[in-house]
């Protein structure tokens, strides 16, 4: 039974992944990969939708980290939204949210939209 679910789709500007399930140090390296495939690929803005996680360890959140440090690296960001309860209070325990943006999906959608716009214009403003 796999306890983590990934599904990851390419939204106008940045990569939406939805987790489901339960993070944890079995699925670390699964996670890593679909979280750092779209960064690798020249699309660093990532919105990680974490309502339908379960449960997440601080090997999952150190998975997190390093990939919001590869997004930053190239020139985006990784953003974490609605987590329930437990997860929250996991992030919170750990420190997470200080190093990685955490908010609801209305507000992290929004973002992703608008900074990749400005990423895009920058990009067309010095290839002239």
């Amino acid at each position: 039974m796999d306890l983590l679910t990934v599904s990851v789709s390419a939204r106008q500007g940045y990569t939406l992944v939805s987790l489901g399930g339960e993070g944890d140090v079995t699925v670390r390296g699964r996670l890593r990969t679909a979280l750092a495939a779209p960064v690798a690929a020249g699309s660093p803005y990532l919105v990680v939708d974490l309502s339908g996680l379960a449960y997440i360890d601080c090997s999952c959140l150190q998975v997190l980290w390093q990939v919001s440090r590869m997004a930053e690296e190239a020139g985006g960001t990784l953003e974490l939204a609605a987590p329930r309860p437990l997860v929250a209070r996991v992030m919170e325990l750990w420190g997470a949210g200080q190093v990685i943006g955490l908010h609801d999906i209305p507000a992290v959608m929004s973002t992703a939209k608008r900074v990749s716009r400005s990423f895009r214009h920058s990009d067309q403003s010095t290839s002239r």
